[in-house]
């Protein structure tokens, strides 16, 4: 098989489509974004997803000086399984979402601060 610069494996669009597709889809529904580009759900489902992927493996964590750690609440019912603990830089020059996780536990409040500040992805 040709390596083609502008694709990924066997998917059908482009690299600069998806980024295009994936930045739309934060404007607007999945739905919104398939329909006014007229492509499918599907194809602006993978396009975001292969985003989110790319800036995960991308990201940079050792500038990380402030978190901030909250629980929200989602869903019906207060069982356990409706809440999400997230993790924030909230350093002044940067604002982001670091890590979003289910199920709480005392034991291990936030499995996603183990990261932060080390340098690893």
């Amino acid at each position: 098989m040709e390596h083609l610069p502008w694709s990924q494996g066997k998917r059908p669009i482009t690299l600069a489509m998806m980024g295009f597709l994936a930045r739309w889809a934060r404007r607007l529904s999945w739905r919104e974004t398939a329909r006014a580009f007229q492509t499918s759900w599907d194809c602006v489902y993978r396009s975001v997803e292969w985003f989110v992927q790319w800036g995960l493996a991308h990201r940079k964590l050792e500038a990380v000086e402030s978190i901030g750690v909250d629980e929200i609440h989602w869903g019906k019912g207060l069982r356990g399984d409706n809440f999400l603990t997230v993790i924030y830089q909230i350093d002044s020059h940067c604002r982001r979402l670091l890590w979003v996780g289910r199920k709480r536990t005392q034991s291990h409040p936030a499995p996603g601060a183990d990261n932060v500040g080390r340098g690893s992805r």
